[in-house]
């Protein structure tokens, strides 16, 4: 027993170790006493009651702290409020003192009322049973909820708390012999058979079981009832990112059946979630039955009345549709509204004066312009009607050399170079790909600076084992304006807060569309170097050379 509780110590610092630790000591303590008191002549009257009375206080706090163990492991910890606290601790503390008043005065302690020692001392004991079949109950209770938890499991730790208690009873049995004379059934002391059977129960317990592990109960987060109708996705996940329990939704966005996902690792089951939110809102691509959609995910812990940490839940809503039209309805409209509007009262203010050879030039500019932001508003659906397509094999370095050449045609006296092995092939959306490089180097050449606009193209990642497959596009123009970024990042226009065009638009809602991340890093007037990290891509062929 005493090297049982040596291992269950060494777990006293996770969420559900220490009530269990002690409950494991304390039937070590036990059968230490007991054996003690039966091999070593106590000596003195106050020594012996003072060992009796040890014995006594192990054998009542061991129920407590089985129950202690069964609210951590179920989640239940926070219904113990301090009151209740208190009472738990009254009640397990009154046992040993009414027995250690007894044990030193005899009946003449309580010599008026001498039968309220004994109910007082039957009620404790129906008290302290009580705590076992509320532990038991409820550890039963999560094995019915939780494949991770078996019947087998409650039913060894169960025996292994309660064999001490019965071969100790069985030991103090005695039948009557004669008048004022009793003898024992059994010959000898056979406790010492319980504490075995206890040390071998709580050894498999923890080698073999997740004693040590929170299973949150589900109608303690919220009601199954609820969760089953939730149109979001629900994960309940342990300490190390296993699923509890997941709601009908998220067993239908995992493909899999309910008893599968149960027990595996939410990466396992639901790949893209990497690394799962904590207490923010992110948002990502996954890959699903129907089709490539976006989700916002939301993290929350699950903390027990210690407020130590006993799991988390995941909660992933499908803002597909939502956002796309939102996002859509926005940016088209502020193109109508501000873009084509105030171009075309440029157009119409020097219309008068068109002779002048001048103003005919900016006139000319000002209509390549809005011509081409009618270009990339015919590019948002062409976005729109790719994505729904499926991917299928392409070579990135090929797709990188194509839309580069198209640019130095487009652009005389840019400099546009690539920097890839001969061949990546990736399993993803060709007209996506091609769209998002377009934009990118258009956007690093149109807003240049400098007599020679250059973009320098490259991949890293493609080598087996290496870091995410990432495509980095630099440029040595003036940098993007800081309110471009913050018009992306809130995800919405106004009209006083708004993009100078829809380029980026396209460029976020195409990594969105290919679960990507999306990186800019600006040094001043120098440049910007975008890096799109296409996270999950596999890729299936890469040779070397450029």
């Amino acid at each position: 027993m005493l090297a049982v509780a040596g291992v269950a110590l060494r777990q006293r610092d996770s969420v559900v170790g220490r009530p269990f630790a002690l409950l494991v000591a304390s039937h070590a303590a036990w059968s230490v006493l007991v054996f003690g008191s039966a091999v070593l002549d106590p000596g003195t009257r106050i020594l012996e009651v003072g060992i009796g009375l040890a014995i006594t206080v192990a054998t009542v706090s061991a129920p407590a702290f089985w129950l202690l163990y069964a609210l951590d492991v179920t989640g239940r910890r926070r219904f113990l409020t301090r009151r209740r606290y208190i009472v738990l601790g009254l009640t397990t503390a009154g046992i040993p003192v009414l027995v250690g008043l007894r044990s030193l005065g005899g009946e003449s302690v309580l010599p008026v009322a001498a039968w309220l020692y004994w109910v007082a001392l039957l009620l404790l004991l129906i008290w302290i049973f009580g705590l076992l079949v509320v532990g038991t109950y409820l550890l039963l209770q999560l094995a019915g909820r939780y494949r991770q938890v078996s019947y087998r499991q409650v039913g060894v730790l169960t025996v292994a708390l309660l064999a001490p208690y019965v071969f100790s009873i069985a030991s103090t049995l005695s039948r009557p012999t004669g008048p004022g004379e009793t003898t024992d059934y059994l010959p000898i002391d056979v406790t010492f058979v319980g504490f075995l059977i206890a040390a071998i129960g709580f050894g498999i317990a923890i080698n073999r079981y997740p004693i040590f592990t929170a299973f949150p109960e589900a109608d303690h987060v919220a009601r199954a009832d609820v969760l089953e109708e939730l149109t979001v996705a629900l994960f309940i996940l342990d300490t190390d990112d296993r699923i509890l329990d997941a709601n009908a939704e998220a067993v239908r966005l995992c493909e899999q059946d309910a008893e599968s996902v149960i027990g595996t690792d939410i990466q396992d089951a639901l790949g893209g979630l990497a690394p799962l939110p904590t207490t923010e809102t992110t948002r990502l691509s996954l890959s699903t039955t129907d089709g490539q959609r976006r989700y916002e995910v939301t993290g929350s812990t699950v903390t027990d009345a210690n407020d130590g940490t006993i799991g988390r839940t995941v909660l992933l809503r499908d803002i597909t549709d939502r956002q796309t039209r939102e996002q859509q309805l926005e940016v088209l409209t502020r193109v109508l509204r501000h873009n084509l509007r105030n171009d075309l009262d440029t157009i119409l203010a020097h219309v008068e004066e068109i002779d002048d050879p001048g103003l005919r030039e900016r006139i000319a500019a000002e209509i390549e312009t809005t011509q081409r932001t009618g270009r990339k508003a015919r590019a948002v659906e062409t976005v729109l009607a790719a994505s729904h397509e499926q991917r299928h094999e392409v070579d990135l370095s090929e797709i990188i050399g194509a839309v580069a050449d198209e640019r130095r045609q487009q652009h005389d006296g840019c400099a546009v170079t690539v920097e890839t092995p001969r061949s990546v092939v990736v399993v993803s959306h060709e007209q996506l790909l091609r769209r998002l490089l377009t934009e990118l180097i258009e956007n690093g050449l149109e807003h240049a600076t400098v007599d020679q606009p250059a973009v320098d193209v490259s991949i890293t990642g493609a080598d087996e084992g290496a870091d995410p497959l990432t495509i980095v596009v630099a440029d040595n123009g003036p940098g993007i304006p800081d309110h471009e970024f913050e018009t992306l990042d809130a995800g919405t226009e106004t009209p006083l807060k708004h993009g100078s065009g829809i380029g980026l638009w396209i460029v976020n809602w195409i990594v969105d569309y290919l679960g990507a991340e999306l990186t800019f890093e600006t040094a001043g007037d120098t440049g910007t170097t975008v890096r799109i990290t296409l996270h999950g891509t596999p890729v299936l062929d890469s040779s070397a050379g450029e």
